[in-house]
């Protein structure tokens, strides 16, 4: 083992003392020598290869030396920044504060309050039909309690959110106009804290952004305006142009001056449907005589000249061309009854005038551009409505030349009204048929309380009616009609339950005062016969 270790170490002693070690030095790396199968293009190739990887590396050098560059001139910045900001700090600090501070509440207290009331409005228009919850809730009761209204049709009736079409289901431009109040809120709180803002603060050199985006909002809002005011005015106004002059050329007639369209009573819901709650007040005074009885018409038709003298104050002829404006937001109400467009009543007249009379119509052009606004949406209809009359404080009026346009509609559509109350004389007919009645004047009793009142059982009349002709012993036809005038009466508010009753009676008796005037069926027509 000795002599195996001596062996081993003897010749690295020699090596060391005589400086052979450097011997085993690596020789110098040398340049590879080219392959023998290597041709002259591969040289080149590789060649080309590192020259572009070696412009690629200066290049990168370059880009760190300028990066270099920027960050010690930052670095510089933010130095002399600091000191600016130190200085500004010892003067403004605290004021810059509470600005920031109110601002943010500011902002805050605007979002809570927006909020709030975007809330407020879903439930009011969504959840209760824009009525208020104890009126749409009596409504609702009201309709599951009639039994005239089928069960199928009962959902029907129901009080429909009159904005559902739009966004969120709340009037139109409500969300448009909350956003953009908001936005506008914002910009002049952000220019409000840029004013006492510290120097290089997060606001400086932002200011024309804001600006641009101050403008952006003012053009967002009103743009849109003006777009849907055009498209309005460009659906309901367009007609062609060889038919617009045709229609010019053979109007017939021009517009009669205009005339002012009142009412004979305070405005009530539209009759088409079983939602009227409420009576009207003494307000008003009848000032003309009813038809000229003809009894050879119809009992219908009798009956509905009567209710409408008393909603308009007018004559049947007259009644069935009577317009009003916007003045409860429907658009137009139009009619003996007043059927209007918000509520989706008067556009089945208008329709069935447009169907079964020919091509007349065509010939005028407001005609003409009434068919075609009955196409669009019922949004549109009511925009549409809104362009042709003008507003005086709480008075809506049509132009003249739309007055004398439904005056012609009036006398056109006598039948689709009386078509169109065709339902709620079946409603009557059914009353009378309960308590065996069968005159002419019994019928025009329970219509006018469906037109005026909704229903007829309501509360406890029906156990009261018949309880009072039990006790009458089984009297005549027209001592039930004051019975049942009179109970129906006493549920009316108070405070018009003598012009309700006053009404009432004069129908179950034949004669009285109404309004001020005095009224006999007989200028109706309408006589103890039996109705057919």
């Amino acid at each position: 083992m000795r002599i195996l270790l001596l062996w081993l170490l003897l010749p690295l002693g020699l090596f060391s003392q005589s400086g052979n070690l450097d011997d085993f030095a690596l020789p110098p790396r040398q340049s590879p020598t080219p392959r023998p199968n290597q041709t002259s293009a591969q040289l080149q190739d590789e060649k080309a290869k590192n020259q572009r990887l070696e412009a690629v590396n200066q290049q990168l050098a370059a880009e760190l030396q300028a990066a270099n560059q920027r960050s010690d001139s930052l670095l510089k910045a933010q130095a002399g920044g600091q000191q600016e900001w130190d200085l500004w700090n010892e003067q403004n600090k605290e004021k810059y504060t509470r600005k920031v501070e109110s601002t943010y509440w500011m902002l805050l207290l605007w979002l809570v309050g927006s909020f709030a009331l975007i809330l407020f409005g879903l439930y009011y228009f969504n959840f209760t039909a824009g009525l208020g919850r104890k009126k749409y809730h009596e409504l609702m009761r009201l309709i599951d309690e009639d039994d005239t209204i089928p069960f199928d049709e009962k959902a029907n009736r129901y009080p429909q959110n009159p904005h559902r079409e739009e966004t969120l289901g709340l009037p139109k431009g409500t969300v448009r106009g909350f956003l953009t109040i908001t936005l506008l809120i914002a910009n002049c709180l952000i220019l409000y804290i840029i004013h006492y803002a510290p120097p290089s603060a997060l606001y400086e050199g932002r200011l024309e952004y804001i600006k641009t985006a101050f403008l952006m909002m003012i053009a967002f809002y009103f743009g849109s305006k003006a777009v849907d005011a055009l498209q309005v005015r460009e659906e309901t106004r367009r007609t062609l142009g060889a038919d617009a002059g045709a229609g010019a050329g053979s109007q017939a007639a021009q517009p009669s001056p205009a005339r002012p369209v009142s009412r004979a009573l305070p405005e009530l819901l539209p009759v088409t449907s079983p939602l009227r709650v409420s009576e009207p007040p003494d307000s008003k005074v009848l000032k003309s005589a009813g038809d000229t009885p003809d009894n050879t018409r119809p009992s219908r038709e009798k009956c509905l000249s009567l209710t409408a003298y008393f909603e308009t104050g007018k004559k049947f002829a007259e009644a069935c061309g009577i317009v009003s404006g916007n003045f409860d937001g429907m658009g137009i109400s139009f009619g003996c009854l007043q059927w209007n467009l918000g509520q989706g009543s008067l556009q089945p007249i208008l329709q069935a005038y447009f169907d079964h009379s020919g091509d007349d119509w065509r010939n005028d052009l407001n005609l003409k551009q009434l068919h075609q606004v009955l196409q669009m949406p019922r949004p549109s209809q009511l925009d549409w409505a809104k362009s042709i009359q003008e507003q005086k404080g709480k008075t809506y009026t049509l132009f003249p030349e739309w007055q004398e346009t439904f005056r012609y509609l009036g006398e056109k559509t006598r039948q689709f009204q009386l078509n169109a109350a065709g339902k709620l004389f079946d409603v009557a007919e059914g009353w009378c048929q309960d308590y065996g009645l069968t005159s002419e004047r019994a019928l025009a009793l329970m219509f006018d309380i469906r037109v005026q009142n909704g229903l007829l059982y309501k509360g406890r009349v029906r156990e009261k009616v018949r309880q009072r002709i039990e006790n009458a012993g089984n009297p005549d036809e027209a001592s039930k009609l004051v019975i049942i005038a009179e109970e129906r009466a006493n549920l009316s508010i108070a405070t018009w339950r003598p012009v309700v009753l006053a009404r009432k009676l004069t129908i179950a008796r034949g004669r009285g005062k109404v309004y001020g005037a005095m009224v006999d069926l007989d200028d109706f027509g309408i006589t103890m016969n039996d109705y057919a």
